[in-house]
């Protein structure tokens, strides 16, 4: 519900409805779900310091709520022209990949393919060189492809 408002750029309503819903949640994960449901709407209103200020928040690290915190705090680091801690963060989720072995196999196939596609924006974005949006254009047809 959350994501489809966020993508319909209903934003107050958003807002809304996280605050008014957020009670009816399972309170060991409540804290955590309201962070991440709030830095996903800052990220997309663009305001990445409120987004991290958010993400900062997040106490449950397992692994639906890991991969969506690492996500998230990537593309938060990348909009910021922070390649170093973007990368770091990409470096830390194929750790968690290769040291969890009770992930799901479709977690570690979406971690992988996040974490392949994104080292690669990286590249193209720090060392690209000339047809830096020729480029991304054509790694998109690739991600699209694997999809």
């Amino acid at each position: 519900m959350v994501g489809n408002s966020i993508f319909l750029k209903k934003y107050r309503w958003t807002f809304n409805f996280i605050k008014k819903n957020i009670r009816y949640i399972n309170p060991s994960i409540a804290d955590s779900l309201y962070g991440l449901c709030m830095a996903q709407l800052y990220f997309s209103k663009k305001d990445y310091e409120k987004a991290l200020l958010y993400l900062n928040k997040i106490q449950n690290k397992e692994s639906e709520f890991y991969k969506s915190y690492k996500f998230l705090l990537a593309k938060v680091f990348f909009e910021q022209n922070n390649f170093e801690l973007a990368g770091s963060n990409l470096a830390s989720l194929k750790k968690y990949v290769k040291s969890n072995r009770k992930l799901p196999g479709y977690v570690k196939d979406q971690i992988n393919i996040f974490v392949k596609y994104f080292t690669q924006l990286l590249r193209i974005k720090t060392n690209g060189g000339k047809n830096k949006d020729v480029k991304i254009i054509a790694l998109r047809k690739n991600l699209e492809k694997e999809r």
